[in-house]
């Protein structure tokens, strides 16, 4: 397992665990983040926010900030069929 905050931009994982309180857990729950569901790095690179995109439910992205991602626990997932 590595930290949102490790992952490269255009890469697949699957959260795993939150190191986070019961309300930052609720927070993100609100803003369609869950665990177990796939997800692609969109962008952030640099000083910004990290966005990422729920590819289970082909949601909009969604920006967090990286703070808040050091404490997000993702792994990557294997091969994904990519048509781009």
């Amino acid at each position: 397992m590595i930290r949102l905050i490790d992952t490269e931009n255009k890469s697949h994982f699957t959260i795993t665990d939150f190191n986070l309180g019961r309300e930052q857990k609720r927070r993100l729950f609100n803003m369609g983040i869950y665990s177990n569901d796939l997800y692609e790095r969109v962008a952030g690179n640099g000083s910004g926010p990290i966005v990422i995109k729920n590819i289970t439910s082909n949601s909009n992205p969604i920006a967090v900030g990286r703070r808040l991602a050091e404490h997000i626990m993702v792994s990557y997932s294997k091969n994904i069929n990519e048509d781009k």
